[in-house]
């Protein structure tokens, strides 16, 4: 296999995480907007232990660094917060109010429907491509997770 190759997989991967980042952080809104409706505090501490304990879960379960998992989604949360602490206080550009008419409805449903078509076609190629890397070792992975996970603990943590 080619590093450009390699590198190709690497860009269409990172591309799937910034879509996925953008649809998390297109929630932030949404979410303070529901916590300042139900004057619900916005830092809520028993989410984000909640969840640190399923990111170590998932280092656990794949044997990535959980440093690494966990460092990110701190970076994650911290930001969502900032988010809805401005919103909480009225700064712009968050002092939105996030209306739940129809129009907004299918606007949201639309963007997600999109996003969610963007992210399974990509998906499927990912998964074409990890196949074609591991089929010597004519593996039966059920989904990209698995298929992903037995590349990662069989390839490159035997491989340190």
């Amino acid at each position: 296999m080619s590093l450009q190759l390699v590198r190709e997989e690497l860009n269409m991967l990172d591309g799937l995480i910034k879509n996925m980042l953008v649809l998390r952080m297109s929630l932030i809104p949404i979410v303070a907007e529901i916590k300042l409706k139900g004057n619900l505090p916005m830092f809520q501490p028993d989410r984000e232990n909640q969840m640190y304990k399923e990111m170590e879960e998932f280092s656990r379960k794949t044997g990535i660094d959980n440093k690494l998992v966990s460092e990110m989604y701190k970076l994650i949360m911290t930001n969502a917060k900032n988010i809805q602490y401005d919103m909480e206080k009225n700064i712009p550009p968050y002092n939105i109010e996030v209306q739940a008419d129809e129009d907004m409805r299918k606007e949201l449903n639309h963007t997600f429907e999109a996003l969610e078509s963007i992210i399974k076609e990509d998906i499927s190629v990912v998964f074409d491509k990890f196949n074609d890397i591991i089929e010597d070792d004519r593996i039966d992975a059920k989904n990209i997770s698995e298929l992903g996970t037995y590349y990662y603990q069989n390839k490159i943590l035997r491989n340190k």
